[in-house]
């Protein structure tokens, strides 16, 4: 029939421009409306590359106004955002924990210089109870001793405020000292550097010496003679220390608060397995028994929790998260297994006293799990 000219042959009534045919006069007419184009979404926008900052500074989606919100345990952390977030929260108390909180995270980071300057603010805040500032202080100083940051603890406690606390610590400095060979050092620390003071400290790092390889033998003996591993040693002790109602009320332990790390840490010093393996605090502690030949046989870098059906062995180490962040915030022994049932002994911060529960009873799931040597 030929083509039809819209112009010419088709009278229609005016039309609104959305819907008038396109195209040359000439062109045919189609029969059919036209399909439908699906409508594309408009292009997302580059992922934007996230600073350090960034993630101290805003808050997750539904972190409460006034705290400081999650930060990845990945991240390094800027201590003044840190600063000016912690200082927004009211609550005293609340605060101290989000002190303690990046506190940890810059010790585990090795951030050294950061968690001095983090604990200068916090020592400054003088609503802060007296007995945190006091925690945060001892954990610090002796995070710097079993780094070998022997001069910056030394340094950072001869500026210390309170007198006490400032007496305690150079004890403890010069205990460390003294147990590491560093007599000289220790006696300078005490304010005994002539020759009196050195010859001192040199008996005591001898008697020191001496008491600790006696009671190294002594245990080694004894643990062939009974026919225990180190994992039932390990369990066999902390049975004791819950059965006793064993506290740690050190006030660098918050009285029993914070005292989880600290009594692992001296169960494994009654096993005289190896000195090295000593801290007050989680991360550092895993740290410690990695170096020491025990196996992480569970658990990876995401903090996943460990299946429910894992077998655990007696002596087994087992960590928690914290409550709102990256990183260990929790320790414990299995202590007892009976059928399908595991026991843990630790430290509870309600009662501030070694205890025996189910392992499941325990309100964060295990997510980490360190198994010791053979032997």
């Amino acid at each position: 029939m030929g083509n039809l000219n819209v112009n010419s042959q088709v009278k229609t009534p005016p039309q609104p421009a959305a819907i008038q045919p396109a195209g040359p006069a000439n062109k045919p007419v189609a029969t059919q409306a036209p399909a439908a184009q699906p409508v594309q979404p408009p292009a997302a926008a580059a992922p934007q590359p996230v600073r350090p900052q960034d993630k101290v500074q805003v808050p997750a989606q539904g972190t409460p106004t006034g705290t400081v919100p999650f930060v990845d345990a990945n991240t390094p952390i800027n201590v003044s955002s840190a600063l000016t977030e912690i200082r927004a929260v009211t609550d005293p108390a609340a605060r101290a924990e989000r002190f303690d909180d990046v506190l940890a995270d810059l010790i585990e980071d090795r951030d050294f210089d950061g968690a001095i300057e983090l604990f200068k603010a916090a020592d400054a805040d003088k609503q802060l109870p007296a007995a945190s500032r006091t925690s945060m202080y001892k954990v610090l100083t002796q995070s710097l001793l079993e780094t070998d940051l022997h001069d910056k603890a030394i340094d950072l406690n001869a500026t210390h405020s309170d007198p006490q606390v400032k007496n305690d610590v150079q004890q403890d400095i010069v205990k460390y000292l003294i147990r590491e060979g560093q007599t000289i050092k220790a006696a300078q620390v005490r304010g005994e550097g002539n020759l009196t003071g050195v010859a001192k400290a040199e008996l005591e790092s001898l008697a020191d010496s001496a008491r600790s390889l006696g009671e190294d033998i002594y245990e080694t003996w004894r643990l062939k003679v009974i026919g225990m591993n180190l994992g039932e040693k390990i369990a066999d002790i902390a049975r004791d220390d819950a059965q006793a109602g064993k506290k740690y009320r050190h006030a660098f332990l918050e009285y029993g608060n914070l005292a989880c790390a600290h009594t692992v840490s001296r169960i494994l010093d009654d096993t005289r397995f190896d000195k090295s393996v000593d801290s007050n605090e989680c991360n550092t502690l895993h740290r410690q028994l990695k170096d020491s030949g025990f196996t992480q046989i569970a658990g990876d870098n995401k903090m996943r929790p460990v299946a429910r059906n894992f077998e655990y062995k007696e002596g087994d180490i087992v960590f928690f998260t914290r409550k709102s962040k990256g990183g260990y915030g929790h320790v414990g022994v299995v202590s007892k297994i009976e059928g399908d049932k595991v026991w843990m002994v630790h430290n509870s911060s309600s009662k501030r006293q070694v205890v025996q529960v189910p392992l499941t009873t325990y309100q964060r799931p295990v997510v980490t799990v360190m198994r010791p040597p053979e032997k």
